[in-house]
């Protein structure tokens, strides 16, 4: 089984980089089909840090309705939630979900530095939350480790994510 994984990865992997947006249905290569399901797991729940000194989050969510996003070598899947954290705030502020995947950067004019030119996830907004029980120093009553463990992408915290999730219904 772990071979197959493998030459599918090494047969695949390229191709897969380049049209990752497009759609996998019943007519898409089994071969293909098979190891995109193997690897992507739709529908998880993302923390992520939106870093307010390198872009305009924020701005690019009220204008534009959402931003696009460089998950780096986590592999973000379409229908995946995707929370944001902004560094002014401290404090948790959106929650948006994967619409595309493997396309470009669509948020330049938002960004305070050059942004880098590799193929993103476009992150819709889906809600944005006002109150104060997603504050970093509530958070960390739920699990939030805070400092440098939020610059990357954060997916196995259930406890926390789950808490999220809660204040947004």
């Amino acid at each position: 089984m772990h071979r197959d994984i493998y030459d599918l990865h090494r047969k695949f992997g390229s191709e897969m980089a380049a049209e990752s947006s497009r759609k996998i249905d019943k007519n898409t290569p089994l071969n293909y089909r098979t190891f995109y399901l193997l690897n992507m797991k739709p529908n998880r729940r993302w923390l992520v840090f939106a870093n307010n000194e390198k872009c305009n989050h924020g701005r690019s969510f009220a204008e534009q309705g959402f931003v696009s996003w460089n998950p780096h070598r986590r592999k973000f899947a379409l229908g995946d939630t995707v929370y944001l954290f902004f560094s002014q705030d401290r404090a948790v502020r959106v929650k948006a979900e994967v619409v595309e995947v493997g396309v470009p950067r669509a948020d330049k004019a938002y960004w305070n530095i050059p942004p880098s030119d590799d193929k993103t996830c476009k992150l819709q907004l889906v809600a944005e939350y006002e109150g104060d029980a997603l504050n970093e120093s509530v958070l960390m009553e739920h699990g939030f480790k805070g400092g440098g463990s939020i610059e990357l992408p954060l997916c196995g915290n259930t406890q926390l994510l789950d808490y999220i999730e809660e204040q947004f219904h």
